[in-house]
């Protein structure tokens, strides 16, 4: 067993669930500070890619959290590893709340829904 790999991988697995944690709009937006400034996005459409942290944090994250003020994230899958010499941090689960205002599209019916999120992080320094 590689312990260094290890420790790595717990490192930034604690990383990644800190980001969310006790976060403004209910974990929806992560602390910026956790992302490079030239971060990359790959998203469903209308998102499809951003590059760039504030863009990411403006044209992501802030409309998600407007839209489901009282939303909450609900991993139910968290996990890493080491994949091409970096290390990966992959979550999945759903972000449930009342949608209140209009995202991508769908038109707030104040209904409860549960939106299904997969993510994967690669970690560095």
């Amino acid at each position: 067993m590689v312990t260094d790999g290890l420790e790595a991988v717990q490192h930034a697995k604690r990383l990644v669930w800190e980001a969310y944690q006790d976060k403004p709009a209910g974990g929806l937006i992560p602390e910026s500070s956790y992302f490079l400034s030239n971060v990359e996005f790959h998203g469903p459409a209308p998102i499809d890619r951003i590059n760039g942290r504030d863009e990411l944090i403006d044209g992501v994250y802030a409309p998600l959290a407007s839209a489901l003020p009282a939303g909450r994230r609900l991993p139910y899958l968290f996990l890493g590893g080491v994949w091409g010499g970096d290390v990966w941090v992959a979550a999945t689960g759903t972000i449930e709340g009342a949608l209140r205002r209009p995202w991508l599209g769908i038109p707030p019916a104040g209904d409860p829904v549960a939106v299904r999120f997969g993510e994967f992080y690669r970690v560095v320094d």
